[in-house]
């Protein structure tokens, strides 16, 4: 057992993780997480990431009539208070639906049978002394995150129940909730304290826009008088260091670090300017890592090239082929030589 420090968090809380590799459970839960991860239904609200998220932002039109007030939720401690036997029961009705779904070959009480020794019997060590995790699920368990989400979707539901006062947007990423309101402020706060008696285990925490703009994961959104605009969002936190350029490791690795944040930007802000006023950045960035100018004009450049060819063909191709990976410590020009010629076989 071990935590994270939320550095960004005011009084720096502790993200509980409990590493279970090699662990007697741990090849189960990520067996069991596999079967249900492929197949488990995916909510209207759920998200799988920031490109998704900015996918569906563009989706939306405001009218300029009305007068919108955006804001997140955030659920705290989401994994720690997840209730464990309610969570392997909502699992157990989503699997055992009419049209079968996960393709496991047990039967229900099998299948509760393992879920309970993946997420009941977890031990773990603290100060030297032996615990058990009665409840919650644990945070480094492969089977957590799958569990956590389904028994969220379960949750809100109850957003059914609302006949007025409720979001016209609910967007979901794990535990991170971004809405947006057509209602005063006043009744946004009656909705936050509703939804925060949806379930013992269940607090929101809430933050509201300001001046139009509001950040979510690692975008800051803002509404104008029909439209959202999306651009990159940086926690306080964030030092602009990245992999140095004298660092010990291969020359591609350097470009494809520059390709990776240009993909980024470009996908994630949502006008030129902004996308402009990014790569600028970026330059100056680099160079505070003591990336020459030539190499920084070469990654973009490669980057933006990257952005105009990325096709689903390309990629559905790539799936199709058959790989093998393995990993070597890298000795300078030496490894370079030798995966060029591994790439020859």
């Amino acid at each position: 057992f071990y935590g994270l420090p939320k550095a960004h968090k005011t009084g720096y809380p502790i993200r509980p993780i409990i590493s279970t590799i090699g662990s007697y459970q741990y090849e189960l839960s990520k067996y069991l997480a596999k079967a249900i991860r492929n197949a488990r239904p995916q909510a209207k609200s759920y998200i799988k990431d920031s490109f998704e998220f900015v996918k569906r932002i563009k989706e939306i039109t405001l009218a300029k009539e009305k007068t919108y007030t955006m804001c997140s939720f955030d659920v705290e401690s989401l994994y720690t208070n997840v209730p464990v036997e309610e969570a392997i029961e909502v699992t157990l009705n989503y699997i055992d639906k009419p049209k079968k779904l996960v393709d496991v070959p047990f039967d229900e009480e099998q299948m509760k049978t393992l879920l309970d020794l993946s997420l009941r019997d977890s031990t773990f060590r603290f100060q030297n002394k032996i615990y058990k995790q009665i409840d919650g699920v644990a945070m480094g368990n492969p089977l957590a995150p799958i569990i956590a989400d389904l028994w969220m979707q379960k949750i809100e539901e109850k957003l059914n129940r609302f006949s007025t006062n409720k979001p016209m947007i609910w967007l979901r990423y794990v535990d991170d909730i971004f809405c947006i309101f057509t209602i005063p402020k006043e009744k946004i706060n009656e909705f936050h304290k509703r939804i925060n008696k949806w379930h013992r285990n269940l607090h929101f925490t809430v933050e509201f826009e300001v001046e139009n703009s509001i950040p979510f994961l690692d975008v800051r959104v803002t509404h104008t008088e029909d439209k959202l605009v999306t651009s990159m969002y940086r926690k306080p936190t964030h030092t602009g260091l990245y992999l140095l350029w004298d660092s010990n490791q291969s020359r591609r690795y350097k470009l494809g670090l520059i390709k990776t944040l240009v993909i980024r930007i470009y996908r994630l802000c949502s006008t030129k300017e902004i996308i402009n006023n990014e790569l600028d950045l970026l330059r100056k960035t680099l160079t505070n890592n003591g990336y020459p100018p030539h190499i920084i004009k070469r990654g973009i450049t490669e980057g933006e090239i990257l952005i105009k060819t990325m096709s689903q063909t390309k990629k559905a191709e790539d799936k199709n082929k058959n790989v093998i990976f393995f990993t070597i410590k890298y000795y300078g020009q030496e490894s370079i030589i030798f995966t060029s010629r591994i790439n020859k076989l």
